[in-house]
């Protein structure tokens, strides 16, 4: 009698930083999810932004202000399938106990990292809602577990 073995998935959840890049395709792990040299419209189609993969808890986002003369601010964005609708993602305002947006704001020539929770989002995207006038600023996203 044959026997049959069943290999157990953990979900995909992983300890190491996984760059969302990576799943556009991009060859190497240095792949930077956006390039931005103006403001952007938020996400509104279901494609939109990067997959998360195996629905991790914890999004780490490095924005790199590349010499732009001014001040860059982008904003997160978040998407689950069960609401077809994208929402700005917030975080809890220690001082007032107030549910804010997520929004960075990256100085001239200044790099900005830091890690958000994402649990239960399905995708996440970035909006640029202010930009200087000249060069780029480029963000790295990454996701992981813990």
């Amino acid at each position: 009698m044959s026997q049959t073995f069943r290999a157990y998935k953990a979900g995909g959840r992983t300890r190491t930083v996984q760059n969302l890049g990576l799943t556009n395709g991009a060859p190497t792990p240095e792949a930077v999810a956006y390039t931005f040299t103006a403001t952007t419209s938020a996400p509104t189609d279901d494609s939109d932004g990067f997959k998360n993969p195996g629905l991790q808890k914890t999004l780490h986002l490095l924005i790199k202000n590349n010499n732009t003369g001014g001040t860059v601010t982008i904003r997160l964005w978040g998407y689950h399938s069960a609401f077809d609708e994208w929402g700005v993602l917030t975080v809890l305002n220690p001082t007032n106990g107030v549910r804010q947006a997520i929004s960075v704001s990256a100085g001239d020539d200044v790099d900005l990292y830091n890690t958000f929770d994402i649990e239960g989002i399905e995708r996440i995207a970035v909006q640029c809602t202010a930009f200087a006038s000249s060069n780029n600023a480029t963000v790295w996203l990454g996701t992981n577990t813990i």
